[in-house]
């Protein structure tokens, strides 16, 4: 370009040498000139642009270059971070995994372990005897389920009382005449307990008899004679007579209470039994039910099957009514008490309180929640239904005659414990307990308390219908069958 400036000038000055006469050459030289001063000066002012862009085109390459090796390099370092990291986490979930399936096995031998073991005792008890029924502590089910039940219970063409009396029969094989006597009378020392303890205790003295193959006989005058009131049946005379000790040995044994303890491998089997009696005559005092011991015997199933086959609610019941049956006196006594209903119907309550001003030898007890009797007593219709409420606290009693002066009824005579009579008439006592357990038996409505007199009403009643249990939580509908289950601790038999 700077060529083509100095040609320029060189052009015109020949020009003016040579002496131009002509204007209008001037003209046209002048103009020829500027364009090309004009076309030199586009092509510098191009020429540096490009210079310009070239440079910084260059440094942003370099720019780019090195920020994309500094964000290679960040990007391998997380790269190698997170691969570290994944090494890590497979490496634990190895390690969990291989725990997770030592503790399986482990967990999966033990419970194949425990199936082998369970079914070897199984094996061996089915070979020691298969025809024992342990009897286990039931679930509260309803009714029905126990209907079904029960009838697993029953053998062909065989009632209890014919198991009872095939029992019996054994009794009399012995030909010395020997006799287990179950022995509350005045004449020996100890105690007979309530109602219930005594009938726990004609029952396991009656299973002691037939197990040794003796005669069964009931003494029994504490307070009163026994005979005065119920009288054996055709089935079984039970009745004791003193002319049985003539030329006889005989020894009074006190198994009350916590005493029985040497006599207990005996029931269970482990020892002769038989070897424990040795005189023609044994009276034993016994206030508690040993049917568990019993059934643990290897050989019970074939010695006495209704123990191993029947619910301790029909066994009683069954035992009750196949031993014992009113005498005149005492049906006439509950006839006319009978007498003084007025309604088709009767609720029945027996409350049992435990130490108080009446019964000041008996045990404290968890207080009753009375409320909830008499709510629900209240709910009845009062022209259908009286009202009976037993008890061994003279207050309870006052105010259900305060609450149902018109439906209320009672038996006659004053709260007397037949093992306590605490300076009242003991006979007379006597009589009004078994007024009043009759009376229970008839309930179409029965509220049951924690005490064996209670359970064994429920026990005789024969029905579920209309049965209620007073336990810690209320007044609960409940079964004969599952009674001794709500109400806990020591009522019938002895602790282990």
């Amino acid at each position: 370009m700077y060529q083509d400036y100095l040609a320029c000038i060189s052009f015109c000055t020949k020009m003016r040498i040579s002496k131009v006469k002509n204007n209008r050459y001037i003209l046209i030289i002048a103009g020829v000139m500027s364009l090309l001063v004009i076309t030199m000066l586009f092509r510098y002012v191009i020429n540096s642009g490009m210079i310009i862009n070239d440079t910084l085109i260059y440094k942003e390459v370099i720019l780019e270059n090195s920020s994309s090796k500094k964000y290679q390099k960040e990007n391998t370092k997380q790269v190698l971070v997170k691969h570290k990291m994944n090494q890590i986490k497979n490496a634990k979930m190895k390690t969990l995994q291989k725990t997770n399936l030592k503790n399986s096995s482990v967990k999966y031998l033990k419970d194949m372990n425990a199936k082998q073991s369970s079914l070897k005792r199984l094996q061996i008890k089915k070979a020691n005897n298969k025809s024992v029924n342990k009897r286990q502590k039931p679930n509260i089910i309803s009714v029905k389920q126990f209907q079904k039940l029960l009838k697993k219970f029953k053998t062909e063409n065989c009632s209890v009382v014919k198991l009872l009396e095939q029992s019996l029969q054994l009794m009399n094989t012995d030909k010395r005449r020997r006799y287990i006597v179950y022995d509350c009378s005045q004449a020996n020392p100890g105690v007979c307990g309530g109602w219930s303890n005594r009938l726990s205790g004609i029952l396991s003295t009656l299973v002691i008899a037939i197990l040794t193959k003796r005669n069964f006989l009931i003494k029994h005058d504490k307070p009163c004679s026994l005979g005065d009131y119920l009288i054996p049946t055709n089935l079984l005379d039970w009745r004791y007579n003193k002319s049985i000790l003539i030329n006889k040995s005989f020894l009074y044994q006190d198994l009350s209470a916590r005493k029985s303890t040497t006599l207990r491998p005996y029931l269970r089997g482990k020892l002769d039994v038989t070897s424990y009696f040795k005189h023609d005559v044994d009276f034993l005092r016994i206030n508690w039910d040993f049917t568990e011991e019993f059934r643990k015997r290897p050989t019970i199933g074939t010695e006495i099957p209704w123990i191993t086959k029947l619910h301790y609610a029909d066994i009683y019941r069954q035992l009750f009514m196949s031993l014992f049956k009113p005498t005149p006196l005492f049906s006439d006594a509950l006839n006319k008490f009978r007498n003084k209903r007025r309604r088709p119907k009767i609720a029945c309550a027996h409350l049992r309180v435990g130490r108080n001003p009446v019964m000041l030898g008996d045990d404290p007890r968890s207080t009753l929640k009375l409320d909830a009797v008499w709510d629900y007593l209240h709910k009845l219709d009062k022209s259908t239904y009286d009202i009976f409420v037993a008890s061994d606290a003279e207050q309870v009693k006052n105010i259900a005659r305060n609450r149902f002066p018109t439906n209320i009824i009672d038996s006659p005579g004053k709260l007397t414990h037949i093992d306590q009579s605490n300076g009242n008439d003991p006979t007379a006592g006597f009589l009004k307990q078994l007024l009043d357990f009759y009376t229970l038996l008839d309930c179409d409505v029965l509220i049951t308390s924690v005490s064996g007199f209670s359970i064994f009403a429920a026990y005789l009643r024969g029905t579920d219908a209309g049965l209620y249990c007073l336990a810690s939580g209320g007044l609960l509908p409940c079964s004969r069958y599952t009674i001794i289950d709500i109400f806990p601790g020591e009522f019938l038999a002895p602790a282990k």
